[in-house]
């Protein structure tokens, strides 16, 4: 702090300037690989599915983002010891301001990194305590039923839309839902549905005597 002391003004501004420039070019550069997660992104649903199909991106984009939240820490100090001589109330108080926008930016970084502890695993979507409610929009209306993962594969990254393809297990369903859906499986198919087949009876042979 001496040594920043013994610089000259002129030497500071030129000192914060790139510090600044440094700010928007590491967030661009994030910004770049990771579109999805962005300060004014307001759907977290999108946000979460981008970091867990894109994995790669997201890791190469995010030391940017610290970077960000660290240079942003050194503009801070550098504005401080550039205005202080004007006015040192005022640098504080601006001090502080960037301490708090700094501390949600920094607690955003670690809120990104939630879906990739949480939610990447082998098993996170499998198993029998992972139910899933789903509701599927037929031609004649909706059915729902509960269903059982039993497996799941992710979307490649070069796919148009990421994401899982999710094999499951019906475990429940209403018999008037299953009647339609079997129905209109069934028509896709070409068959007849498994609830209206007529059961055949077994016929007799007749005996030696003709009867």
């Amino acid at each position: 702090m001496k040594q920043m002391t013994k610089t000259s003004p002129r030497a500071k501004g030129r000192i914060t300037g790139a510090f600044y420039l440094a700010i928007f070019v590491a967030g661009v550069i994030y910004m770049a690989l990771v579109p999805s997660t962005g300060l004014l992104n307001n759907n977290d649903a999108a946000a979460i599915d981008y970091i867990v199909s894109h994995q790669t991106a997201f890791w190469a984009g995010y030391p940017f983002l610290l970077l960000v939240v660290v240079f942003r820490l050194i503009v801070m100090l550098l504005f401080y010891e550039l205005f202080k001589p004007v006015n040192k109330s005022i640098s504080l108080l601006a001090v502080y301001f960037n301490i708090a926008a700094t501390t949600m930016q920094a607690v955003m970084c670690i809120f990104l990194l939630t879906p990739l502890i949480l939610l990447v695993g082998e098993h996170y979507l499998t198993g029998d305590d992972r139910r899933l409610r789903v509701k599927l929009e037929l031609p004649d209306g909706p059915v729902e039923m509960w269903m059982v993962p039993v497996r799941y594969e992710s979307l490649e990254e070069d796919e148009v839309e990421s994401g899982y393809v999710i094999g499951a297990r019906i475990t429940q369903m209403s018999e008037a839902h299953r009647a339609r859906f079997e129905e209109y499986i069934a028509k896709l198919l070409g068959r007849q549905p498994a609830h209206e087949k007529i059961p055949q009876t077994k016929r007799s042979q007749p005996n030696a005597s003709g009867t």
